[in-house]
């Protein structure tokens, strides 16, 4: 197997991608898995290494990577260290980051030509990571499959549950805590004023009708932060949606950060393996 671990892309404005590749050398061509994690976190989070190498093992190229603004740094890849990268980022930021990792894959150099299916790209992501994959496969044509997990279906309402929008445009900030370390994070209302300037880009109801390719959506009845009644809803609106509602299991799938067992979680290998079965042809 093949692991290439925080290989660093640049890109503009001095910010950086840091990503990950997992694959398995058989002498044919692979379709490629692009695996967006959620907010406040990163591509080592929790299992997502070993994901990764399930992916390999079943004969997909699987590449996860940090956001360009998620406050991780390339010396700390798993930990949010740049507090202020992390309070200025947007949607909009996100989108561009999944672009460019879109557009790496047509010439990265990192696994040989007779072994990637550059035209068979599929995307994956955890959370508002899933909701900005929805967006990124309408806009983007070379993506042929999508999945999601514990996505939202409308980035306002969203905000709205757990944030005072008006005391959030009038401080212009608001502070969420990390888990993993109890400090505060600052995010700043360019973060909303970027969603009211795109709204109708940005709009996941139009975006999920729109999509014509497959889609699968993974969503825990008991997700204690996004209420899976928002996985039904964007069922009904894409009647191509697989839908997968997962019992007794919460946002994270039953997963936490760190994670040092060598296997997958229960639910985690059931993901696993649907995911398998739909990105496979």
């Amino acid at each position: 197997m093949i692991i290439l671990k925080n290989i660093l892309h640049p890109i503009e404005q001095g910010r950086n991608i840091l990503l990950d590749i997992f694959a398995s050398r058989t002498g044919k061509k692979k379709a490629v898995v692009l695996f967006t994690h959620g907010y406040k976190s990163f591509k080592d989070w929790g299992c997502f290494n070993l994901l990764g190498e399930f992916f390999a093992e079943k004969s997909l190229i699987f590449i996860k990577y940090n956001l360009s603004c998620n406050g991780t740094t390339p010396e700390s890849p798993d930990r949010i260290e740049d507090k202020e990268a992390f309070g200025r980022n947007t949607v909009s930021i996100e989108l561009s980051d999944i672009r460019e990792m879109i557009n790496r894959i047509a010439y990265m150099s990192e696994i040989e030509d007779n072994e990637i299916d550059r035209d068979n790209i599929f995307l994956m992501g955890h959370s508002r990571g899933g909701s900005d994959c929805i967006i990124a496969a309408k806009e983007q044509d070379r993506v042929k499959k999508l999945i999601t997990l514990s996505a939202f279906n409308d980035y306002e309402k969203t905000w709205a549950s757990f944030y005072d929008i008006h005391k959030w445009q009038e401080d212009k900030v608001i502070y969420r805590p990390d888990k993993l370390t109890g400090e505060l994070l600052p995010l700043y209302f360019s973060l909303y004023e970027d969603y009211q300037q795109n709204r109708d880009r940005f709009n996941l109801k139009n975006a999920v009708k729109c999509l014509k390719i497959p889609f699968m959506v993974f969503h825990g009845i008991e997700d204690q932060f996004i209420y899976y009644q928002e996985a039904i809803e964007m069922k009904r609106w894409n009647k191509r949606i697989y839908l997968n509602l997962m019992p007794y299991t919460n946002h994270n799938f039953g997963c936490r950060h760190p994670y040092y067992k060598n296997y997958l979680p229960e639910d985690w290998q059931l993901i696993a393996e649907e995911s398998v079965k739909f990105f496979t042809p």
